[in-house]
């Protein structure tokens, strides 16, 4: 009961939120690492950090397209995917508590708002494409066909992870 006191319920939830819906499975959320926890002199509170994204979208371990877009929403049965999966008991504990997973489902509707329902998330892979592809053109560091195919595969994970989220009954 008075553990936001000490520590930041609302950041954790989330960072939870965000790892689950960008499928990081290489974080705390899943595999138990890459995540700083500091503590915060100005509110005197434990706060964590998010760090180490680039395996996001479902990159890691190779797993691609409807599999990886189908990551549970609750880190439920995650090695049917593969995936090596760390009980993490601050996590389980929270998900555990009927307040928090609350806390943590109104997260994850916010972000899953604001980055795809919005269609932010599509429009800063699609900026960031096209700036890499004209530096690319200019400067041939990719085989240029096989940079539009991986940007396209990000897209797609996208598209399919919405339509997965948008599925599972927690935008009802």
């Amino acid at each position: 009961s008075q553990l936001a006191q000490h520590f930041n319920v609302d950041g954790f939830a989330t960072y939870l939120a965000v790892n689950n819906l960008l499928v990081n499975v290489d974080s705390l959320a899943d595999m138990g690492n890459n995540f700083y926890i500091f503590y915060n002199a100005e509110t005197e509170r434990v706060d964590i950090l998010y760090w180490d994204g680039n395996e996001s979208l479902g990159k890691l371990g190779n797993r691609s397209g409807g599999q990886a877009a189908q990551y549970n929403l609750y880190y439920e049965s995650l090695s049917a995917m593969g995936s090596r999966v760390r009980t993490n008991i601050l996590k389980q504990r929270f998900l555990a508590n009927t307040a928090f997973r609350s806390l943590y489902e109104e997260k994850l509707r916010a972000v899953y708002q604001k980055a795809f329902a919005s269609g932010y998330i599509t429009e800063r892979v699609n900026a960031y494409a096209a700036m890499v592809g004209a530096a690319n053109v200019q400067r041939n560091l990719a085989a240029q066909q096989a940079y539009d195919q991986a940007a396209q595969k990000v897209l797609t994970f996208i598209q399919q992870r919405q339509a997965y989220v948008a599925s599972s009954g927690l935008l009802k």
